[in-house]
């Protein structure tokens, strides 16, 4: 079974993958935050998070977004001069400036939209390209008026998230619509949503032994061993675990250190991944964490907390 590592804004940048590949692996790709056209051009963040020498020890997939034909093919020419053939286009993304303007999940409301990008990818026989997609954005039936498009697509798979966009990440997962869309589908469906422990995997694939493969996010970050440990099916030793954790957490700080400014610049980088990482830690050591104000208290509460 494949298992990926999701994109999260801003967390999941070429810094975190290339040390989380190093230090504990497991994951066959990792999928970039989504790059997109910023006044007709790729933003410098964009071009930096996909430069290959920024991206060496990791599979790294870049994926896109767009909401036309003409977006993904500027974005297709970009990143495939830089070396890359494959792609993953963003179907999914909920937030509401995004979706408003029919990018992410809002595109999927829109099947003559949907079939533009599509075409656009049929032109491009040497770039192996995934759709990461909901299964709508207010309906979860409205991947059914996208079904044929996307069977008819070529694409080396689809990830689907079972929320729709009007959830974004909370609410129940549908399952049922899940199931319906992967029998539905021509292509190897990867699930995504919700994967959180070994448990969570088991489970999974106890209802849905043929899976061919998922993708976690949230869950990985709060545990980075947990690609193993589903590969494994095994928890893996506590101890070890929180080592190996500091390590990575010190690793990323360091290097936030020698590519940012200022303190304040580098602890409001750092700090939000204490919003997911070790979600059972003591609550005072987290607030202790959260409210350092300078370098020196921060690495102080890291420590007394790992």
């Amino acid at each position: 079974m494949k298992i990926y590592a999701a994109p999260l804004q801003g967390l999941t940048e070429h810094i975190w993958r290339n040390i989380h590949a190093e230090l504990f692996g497991g994951i066959d790709a990792y999928y970039t935050p989504f790059i997109r056209l910023e006044k007709g051009s790729l933003r410098n963040k964009d071009i930096r998070e996909i430069a290959p020498e920024n991206n060496i020890g990791n599979h790294c997939i870049p994926q896109i977004l767009a909401g036309n034909g003409e977006e993904l093919e500027r974005l297709v020419n970009e990143i495939s001069q830089k070396g890359y053939d494959r792609i993953d286009i963003n179907m999914g993304c909920p937030f509401p400036p995004i979706a408003k303007k029919g990018k992410g999940a809002g595109i999927l409301q829109h099947p003559d939209k949907v079939a533009e990008l599509c075409s656009i990818i049929k032109g491009h026989d040497e770039i192996k390209f995934s759709i990461k997609m909901r299964c709508g954005m207010e309906s979860f039936d409205e991947w059914k008026r996208l079904a044929d498009t996307i069977n008819e697509t070529p694409l080396e798979e689809v990830i689907m998230h079972p929320r729709i966009g009007t959830q974004q990440y909370k609410g129940d997962i549908n399952m049922e619509a899940f199931e319906e869309f992967r029998k539905a589908c021509a292509h190897p469906v990867v699930y995504n949503g919700d994967i959180r422990s070994l448990s969570d995997c088991n489970s999974l694939q106890e209802r849905i032994p043929e899976l061919y493969g998922i993708m976690i996010g949230r869950g990985l970050l709060a545990n980075p061993e947990l690609a193993n440990e589903i590969r494994n099916n095994k928890e893996a030793d506590t101890e070890n675990t929180l080592r190996k954790i500091h390590t990575m957490h010190d690793l990323i700080l360091e290097a936030y250190c020698n590519t940012l400014h200022g303190e304040t610049q580098i602890l409001m980088k750092i700090k939000p991944y204490w919003e997911y990482l070790m979600p059972d830690m003591d609550r005072k050591a987290r607030k202790k964490i959260m409210k350092s104000t300078s370098l020196d208290k921060y690495r102080a509460a890291v420590n007394e907390a790992l």
